[in-house]
């Protein structure tokens, strides 16, 4: 194994689009099912060859010249069903909230550092955008069939990805255990998504019911139609986000409630700061309240004083929840868009949620920064009235369609490493959290490593006026699937040495050198935030 490279830049979000640029081939018109068009760079002698599937995927395969027989095959997360960048309806997303993979991240550190030990990488579109598991499936088998046969040295499949990546590789190993050796899940989706769409769709609701009624949010039309409904409630979030960004800076330094006009929260709840209340509907959502910039334990002055821990204790929470819930609120549209329409309608329901029970320890952990018992008392109350805040009931057919989506068993077949972080608002560690659950015996406990990812115990930075920075990269551990290359080749080299030792995951000398020398990483067990949603 060669030394880990100390690159912070992000992993390829789509290695086939990267490769395939990379050696000029998108040019070259390939038909579905032809052999792959190849071409060897002579610096480098590494093989490049794309191709598509069946379906219409287009795929890369890179291959070095001292090729050892390892393939690394890449399943990519969350593709929107949207077009955002170039979605031009008004203002309706010139400014959308960031969601999760909305961008492709183009750095080939990890895949170089792949190559150059050796290894051949492979990955591909899929033929549907959106929520695609059971196409993501077939491709995959197809495409490690493709790679066998173009490179008959292949003798060894690793299957990893990211996010809904790491459903599609968790569901593609329980389904052909014998075509792969190995699997790598980061920051992934796992069991079912209802976690996810719960935790999206509450805040979401919470948003609308007290803050902007203008947000459709669910049951939106056919066609272009609903993509515009959407669009609008992307440009309805932006604008909100802003609004309480503005609130929750003058409350801090007045002190006084300052609602944004228009929030029906204010009729009844207008005695309560806005801090409060978006920190209450986070916390009975699961939103976690640490953020890209946001730490929880720093605040402007000197160490120790009323202003610094005012702001930590206050602000800080506040702001989190604004800066991880509006990505969740993003993944609420335009995820529940992609799968309203292949669930045949609305499949959210909150008609029987105990939002109270939700924050049972919560209101007691952050009583200050709720504003006080009372204060809590008085928002539970206006989300438990039906008259103010209508919950959202679900097509029962919609549902049905809805619970029939790909599970996961939990089954571990071979040699599993996630990489999850613990302050991720989109995939919570829940997620990992319950995969562990499901490894009963010794057996089955061997075969999975966990590296958690968890962010500096500090980081949140600010001006010479005592204004928070949140300009600055996300600190690592927090956001979603922001993981160094560093951390991806962690992942990597535990997989490579696994399937290189006979199928066994290193619990010994290796394990500990490679934990040690990746910064963020840690494999200490821990109960994941998002539990209560998956014991249910």
């Amino acid at each position: 194994m060669s030394t880990f490279t100390k690159s912070k830049k992000r992993f390829a979000a789509s290695l086939a689009v990267v490769a395939l640029v990379s050696v000029g081939l998108t040019s070259i018109p390939v038909a579905a099912n032809a052999a792959p068009v190849c071409a060897t760079n002579p610096t480098t002698k590494v093989t490049s060859c794309g191709g598509a599937t069946t379906d219409g995927a287009k795929y890369a395969i890179q291959v070095p010249e001292d090729f050892n027989g390892t393939l690394f095959l890449y399943s990519h997360g969350y593709r929107y069903v949207m077009d955002i960048p170039g979605y031009s309806t008004a203002a309706v997303l010139a400014n959308p909230i960031p969601g999760p993979t909305s961008s492709d991240y183009t750095d080939m550190t990890t895949i170089g550092t792949l190559l150059e030990e050796g290894y051949a990488v492979a990955g591909s579109t899929f033929p549907v955008l959106g929520w695609n598991v059971k196409e993501a499936i077939k491709t995959n088998v197809e495409l490690i069939g493709v790679v066998k046969k173009k490179f008959k040295k292949t003798t060894k499949v690793i299957a990893w990805g990211e996010s809904l990546g790491g459903f599609i590789t968790q569901a593609l190993a329980e389904k052909y255990p014998k075509l792969i050796d190995a699997s790598g899940l980061m920051c992934p989706a796992l069991g079912n998504v209802t976690a996810e769409f719960t935790t999206a769709g509450d805040f979401l609701w919470g948003l609308k019911t007290l803050f902007e009624p203008k947000i459709k949010g669910r049951n939106y039309s056919a066609g272009i139609p609903g993509m515009v409904e959407a669009g609008t409630d992307l440009a309805l979030l932006k604008a909100l986000a802003d609004k309480l960004k503005t609130s929750i800076g003058t409350e801090l330094v007045t002190s006084a409630p300052s609602w944004p006009a228009g929030a029906p929260g204010a009729a009844v709840l207008g005695a309560i700061p806005v801090r409060s209340v978006l920190l209450y509907i986070g916390l009975m959502a699961g939103i976690p309240t640490r953020s890209a910039h946001f730490d929880g334990v720093s605040g402007p002055g000197a160490d120790g004083s009323s202003t610094a821990f005012g702001f930590a204790a206050v602000g800080s929470p506040a702001f989190a929840i604004l800066e991880n819930g509006f990505n969740a609120a993003g993944l609420a549209v335009l995820g529940t868009y992609d799968l309203e329409k292949q669930s045949g309608g609305p499949f959210y329901d909150n008609t029987k949620t105990d939002y109270a029970k939700r924050v049972t320890v919560e209101k007691s952990v952050y009583n200050g920064a709720l504003s006080g018992s009372t204060a809590i008392a008085g928002i539970q109350l206006a989300l438990a009235n039906a008259a103010f805040a209508p919950r959202w009931a679900a097509d029962p057919l919609a549902a049905y369609n809805f619970s029939k989506q790909i599970k996961h068993t939990g089954k571990l077949n071979h040699p599993t490493v996630t990489l999850t972080a613990t302050e991720d608002a989109i995939v919570p560690e829940g997620n990992t959290q319950w995969l562990i659950n499901k490894q009963k015996t010794a057996a089955d406990k061997a075969k999975l490593l966990v590296l958690w990812n968890a962010p500096a115990d500090a980081y949140t930075t600010f001006d010479a006026t005592g204004t928070p920075v949140s300009s600055t990269p996300e600190a690592n551990g927090t956001g979603h699937c922001n993981f160094t290359a560093d951390q991806y080749l962690a992942v990597a080299h535990m997989l490579a040495d696994a399937v290189e030792s006979g199928g066994k995951l290193d619990t010994g000398a290796f394990r500990k050198y490679v934990v040690a020398v990746t910064d963020g990483i840690s494999i200490e067990p821990r109960k994941g935030r998002m539990q209560k949603f998956y014991d249910k």
